[in-house]
């Protein structure tokens, strides 16, 4: 999304000015920026995004209807 984002950018700023634009995308600063709301939801309530893959030996689940863990479940 970081990379479209900045292509359409890049691509609306070349028809307005007519001068072509460097895009540049930080993988590793894509994923911090990612991440940083499940560490800011563990910070502030404690409460621990999980993955929603399965473990070794488990039946595959769906990633994409992982629910939230809280870490002051026992």
């Amino acid at each position: 999304m970081n990379i479209a984002g900045g292509v359409a950018a890049a691509l609306f700023h070349r028809a307005q000015t007519g001068k072509a634009t460097e895009v540049d995308v930080s993988l590793l600063s894509t994923a911090w920026w990612t991440t940083a709301p499940s560490i800011n939801l563990n910070m502030e309530y404690g409460i621990v995004v999980r993955s929603g893959m399965p473990k070794s030996g488990s039946s595959p689940g769906n990633p994409a209807g992982a629910e939230p863990e809280r870490s002051d479940k026992g």
